[in-house]
C-alpha cells in the first residue's frame, strides 16, 4: 500500500503533470480570445478591390499578342517553366523568355505599375 502511495505522490510532483496542470488552469478561453485576434478574412471592400484588380489583369492579358498571351498564361496560370512552354507550344526557350518578358512589361505598363 506504502508503494502505491508513494507513486501517486511521485506523479503529483512529477513537472510534467505540474505543466499540464497549469495549461489547463491557465488556459485562455477561445471565445475571449476571439475577440483580441483580428480576423483575417478580407473585408469586402478588399475584396471587391481584388476583384477589379483582377479583371483589370485579365483585361490587359486579352490585348496582348497571341503567343504573348499563351506564354503568360502557361506560365502564371499553370506554373510552367520555359522549358515546359517551350515543349508544349514548339516556340524555341529564347523566344519564350522574350514573350514573357514582354508580357509581363505589357501588363505593367498597362496596370500603371513600372517597375
Amino acid at each position: 500500500m506504502q508503494i502505491a502511495v508513494n507513486l501517486i505522490r511521485d506523479a503529483v510532483r512529477n513537472r510534467r503533470l505540474q505543466f499540464w496542470k497549469r495549461t489547463q488552469r491557465d488556459a485562455v478561453d477561445l471565445d475571449e480570445a476571439s475577440e483580441w485576434v483580428r480576423d483575417r478574412a478580407p473585408s469586402p471592400e478588399d475584396r471587391a478591390a481584388a476583384r477589379q484588380q483582377v479583371a483589370s489583369i485579365w483585361n490587359v492579358v486579352a490585348r496582348l499578342s497571341e503567343r504573348q498571351r499563351t506564354v503568360f498564361l502557361l506560365h502564371f496560370m499553370e506554373g510552367m517553366n520555359p522549358g515546359e512552354i517551350e515543349a508544349i507550344t514548339g516556340i524555341t526557350r529564347a523566344a519564350v523568355k522574350v514573350h514573357l518578358f514582354r508580357a509581363i512589361h505589357a501588363v505593367r505598363e498597362r496596370l500603371g505599375r513600372t517597375q
